[in-house]
């Protein structure tokens, strides 16, 4: 949802097409001024306030009614603890990595010292100019190139969670399994070579019994 918000509200901080940075690729151009102060950072940090309250009172409610769950999940099949769980960790990590990364990134953007905002026409008289970047000027401070990096290897890092809740479920390794067999039969019903039949079967193995 921030992302979201984030592309709408570029809209009145634009100040060119985008920005290419040597070395790390396209980024957006935004006018330094306060506005865009905030919202691409006091925006963000609003939000991840907000569902970190909402995270503290879950995990509050979780370990409030605990015995209420355990005998609603002892009377459903197809209810169990592990997805209530997972969205514990959610809102855990929300609260130890979210919350932290759009203060960092803040207090980058008050250390930029934000001009005063010229007003629409003047912020978009140039928006078809791209700026190009040296990889020099970028990494010219510590904080800021901490701060690029970690932007360029924050979805990553993001993926790498999401994976790890949801890719390692009983869901999940099902879909594996179907897969795994699908995949099995096309190899048995055509010629293939050994090496290519071990690759794909170490491959879904991986997963099957990893978790």
């Amino acid at each position: 949802m921030s992302l979201q918000l984030i592309h709408i509200t570029d809209f009145f901080v634009q100040g060119a097409r985008y920005t290419i940075l040597e070395d790390y690729g396209c980024n957006a151009a935004p006018y330094p001024s306060w506005l865009a102060l905030v919202f691409l950072d006091v925006l963000p940090v609003i939000l991840e306030l907000i569902a970190g309250v909402y995270g503290c009172l879950s995990i509050r409610a979780f370990y409030k009614r605990r015995s209420q769950l355990n005998q609603l999940l002892s009377s459903h099949r197809n209810l169990n603890s592990t997805r209530y769980l997972r969205l514990m960790c959610f809102s855990t990590c929300d609260l130890l990595v979210g919350i932290p990364i759009t203060v960092f990134y803040l207090c980058i953007g008050i250390m930029s010292k934000p001009l005063a905002f010229p007003g629409l026409k003047e912020e978009h008289s140039h928006l078809s100019n791209i700026f190009q970047v040296p990889a020099a000027e970028w990494r010219a401070t510590a904080i800021g190139e901490m701060g690029w990096e970690l932007n360029r290897w924050l979805m990553v890092w993001i993926a790498f969670v999401f994976f790890a809740i949801f890719g390692f479920t009983e869901e999940s390794r099902n879909n594996y399994r179907a897969a795994l067999v699908q995949v099995m039969s096309r190899i048995k019903s055509r010629p293939t070579s050994n090496t290519e039949g071990c690759v794909t079967l170490l491959f879904f193995s991986f997963f099957l019994f990893s978790a």
